[in-house]
């Protein structure tokens, strides 16, 4: 048997951020760099995020029509806000 070489993270290491995952790539900013708090509804979230994530990323979150191809998940035992794309219909 191969002993597994896997260092774990502790939750007490990141904590109170938002994590974005976008094309592949992620970014860990402060809530209080965008006026938020672990409280923030999701839509403040996404609209407080949008511009910084289209310059950054060259990607927009949210589609022509106005619907967000983004999500929030929040952590509460870290406090943490992750920014995940929505599930695709069909994709696994």
């Amino acid at each position: 048997m191969v002993a597994s070489s896997l260092q774990v993270v502790s939750n007490s290491q990141v904590t109170d951020r938002i994590i974005v995952a976008v094309a592949g790539d992620d970014l860990i900013v402060r809530y209080e760099d965008y006026g938020l708090t672990f409280d923030s509804s999701e839509n403040d979230i996404l609209s407080a995020l949008r511009p910084m994530i289209r310059e950054k990323f060259g990607s927009d979150i949210q589609d022509s029509y106005g619907a967000w191809l983004y999500k929030t998940r929040k952590a509460t035992e870290s406090k943490n806000i992750y920014l995940i794309p929505n599930s695709t219909a069909g994709a696994e």
